[in-house]
């Protein structure tokens, strides 16, 4: 598989996201809380949405650093979970919600997706 996150990682349509928001498990990794749901109408394997909270950073430019920075590490660490997806036959919508209220570091970032995609294909296992 690639390295790329093009548009079909991308989790889209208010109603597939609000389903996700309800229905997912969920998964807390400070500064991070996730929300997981198997789907089956996905031409991807891993669709995700990303949400930072206006309440806590009131600038745009401040919220779309933090939403490049997760892209960034979900692109370079996604590929265990990817090809576990893959081999089962399995879609899983991600809704990656920031709860920080400061700006975390990229290494942080990265270190925290590694660990989360090791609990989710872990949490898969079964």
């Amino acid at each position: 598989m690639s390295n790329l996150f093009g548009k079909s990682y991308k989790l889209t349509g208010k109603k597939l996201i609000e389903d996700v928001y309800a229905n997912g498990t969920t998964h807390k990794d400070y500064p991070f809380l996730i929300k997981i749901l198997e789907i089956n109408n996905s031409n991807s394997p891993l669709q995700f949405a990303i949400a930072v909270s206006k309440r806590n950073h009131k600038k745009a430019v401040s919220r779309n650093l933090v939403k490049r920075r997760i892209r960034e590490a979900i692109r370079l660490n996604k590929q265990e979970l990817e090809d576990r997806m893959i081999s089962e036959h399995k879609q899983l919508a991600i809704f990656v919600i920031y709860t920080a209220k400061e700006i975390h570091e990229s290494a942080l970032i990265d270190r925290k997706f590694k660990r989360i995609f090791k609990t989710i294909v872990t949490s898969t296992n079964h």
